[in-house]
């Protein structure tokens, strides 16, 4: 999986920009709020169609312009493949070798992409959403049913939780709750059933890989806690109603899964230090990394956003010496000081001021 060729117009801070990739590690360098991580945001929403950083694609598009698009080349399991995505206030537009997808469904999953940030910290010590979310959007590039299920099964959640508050003012609606509890069982069971899957592959490569890191002084252990299993998630409804009735919302399903962290029996969350988390955090991303790998017999595409800063020497030599040939990185960082001999030998860079690159090998 290689992207050969990037090309941005009117987007974030660029009106016109076209790169070509030739080498394996590709170093963004210059100071902060100069475009870097905008370049890396742009591969990121190519392979997501949407933002790590914004949910208003309105910031994408560049100052006083209408639209903004990203144009891609790439070498996708040894085919040549053209990708692009269209964003306009209204929506986005989204094209497979000139050709306009109609769903994004069946765009998405083209290109796998593994983005490591300083706010992947957050995995760790925030909130169950962030760790659920994680999850999905994993599966989401290896498995287009799972998000079909998943935007069934949220649209199915909140028309439920809506009947449940009608409920409390007219009962007489009650014996419709049972319709929407059929079709939440329905796509719930299939969430759960590849959320379990998800996390007993990625358990062990994580594991292995934090024991490497740490150099087998703290285990890593994780736990997918799931609010309910697949098999008695219909039981659990009926027994959590009265209480989904008097708070007009579900108590119960997996929107309400967590993913837990223990180092050495320890909660991460709670009780790790600083250090602790960002080697689980980083033990997570090269899991993830693997996980697809094997999945498609393909590495994605590794996104390093500003992420060496955050990482001890130890940390960070870790990270890059999990670099292998076949795994295309795109790095930004503020300076190269630092950064192996090895590394730089294999590396292209690219240093950024005002939007303006200057490419040196």
């Amino acid at each position: 999986m290689r992207l050969q060729r990037l090309r941005l117009e009117f987007y974030r801070n660029y009106q016109k920009l076209d790169i070509s990739f030739d080498g394996q590690i590709h170093f963004f360098v210059g100071d902060n709020a100069q475009g870097k991580t905008n370049i890396l945001e742009s591969i990121y929403l190519l392979a997501f169609t949407k933002s790590h950083r914004t949910n208003k694609d309105r910031e994408l598009i560049y100052w006083g312009c209408e639209h903004a698009r990203i144009q891609s080349e790439l070498i996708l399991y040894d085919r040549p493949t053209e990708l692009e995505v269209q964003i306009h206030p209204l929506g986005k537009k989204v094209l497979i070798n000139r050709l306009e997808q109609k769903k994004i469904s069946k765009y998405l999953g083209q290109v796998k992409v593994v983005l490591f940030a300083p706010e992947d910290l957050q995995l760790i010590k925030g909130s169950p959403q962030q760790r659920r979310r994680f999850i999905d959007r994993a599966l989401g590039q290896l498995k287009p049913k799972y998000v079909s299920d998943l935007a069934h099964y949220q649209k199915v959640l909140q028309q439920r939780n809506q009947l449940l508050k009608d409920i409390y003012k007219k009962p007489s609606l009650l014996p419709t709750l049972e319709l929407w509890d059929l079709q939440l069982i329905e796509y719930g069971k299939e969430v759960i059933k590849a959320r379990q899957q998800f996390v007993n592959k990625i358990q062990e490569l994580a594991e292995d890989i934090h024991d490497r890191i740490t150099n087998g002084q703290e285990k890593l252990r994780l736990t997918y806690s799931a609010n309910c299993l697949a098999d008695d998630f219909q039981e659990k409804l009926i027994k959590y109603r009265d209480r989904d009735m008097a708070t007009g919302t579900t108590n119960c399903g997996p929107h309400r899964d967590e993913l837990d962290f223990s180092i050495n029996e320890i909660d991460a969350k709670i009780y790790g230090s600083q250090g602790q988390q960002r080697t689980t955090a980083l033990s997570l991303k090269l899991a993830e990394l693997q996980y697809i790998q094997s999945s498609t017999g393909d590495y994605p595409i590794l996104l390093l956003d500003d992420v060496l800063s955050e990482l001890d020497q130890h940390r960070q030599k870790q990270l890059l010496d999990s670099i292998g040939q076949d795994i295309q990185t795109f790095v930004t960082t503020t300076d190269i000081i630092g950064i192996e001999h090895e590394i730089m030998k294999r590396a292209d860079f690219f240093f950024i001021h005002g939007g303006n690159l200057v490419k040196k090998s």
